[in-house]
């Protein structure tokens, strides 16, 4: 069975463009896991990993500042399990921003 999960996250004191910064920056995306190993990058298409390689996937839209569409799937889902999608958009708020 297919499900979503919608959630919103507020974040006060900072701008959609440096949210969508850290998940997109290995280095701040692995400074806001705890020092975990992050490979990622802003580029469509572009493969990436985190959390030491626990978590694997690709970049399949990007929308600078403004929203991130990733599949991914942890190391330890079977082979014919489906990618789980993940969307984020950020925008602004009163102090803050959210995704």
């Amino acid at each position: 069975m297919n499900s979503a999960i919608e959630q919103i996250m507020a974040f006060k004191n900072t701008t959609p463009e440096e949210l969508f910064d850290i998940f997109l920056d290995s280095n701040k995306h692995s400074q806001i896991l705890g020092g975990a190993a992050v490979k990622i990058s802003k580029k469509e298409g572009d493969s990436f990993s985190c959390l030491n390689g626990n978590l694997t996937g690709k970049n399949l839209m990007i929308v600078p500042n403004r929203m991130i569409v990733q599949g991914w799937r942890g190391n330890v889902w079977k082979k014919g399990d489906l990618d789980s999608i993940l969307i984020l958009t950020f925008t602004s708020m009163t102090n803050g921003a959210k995704i």
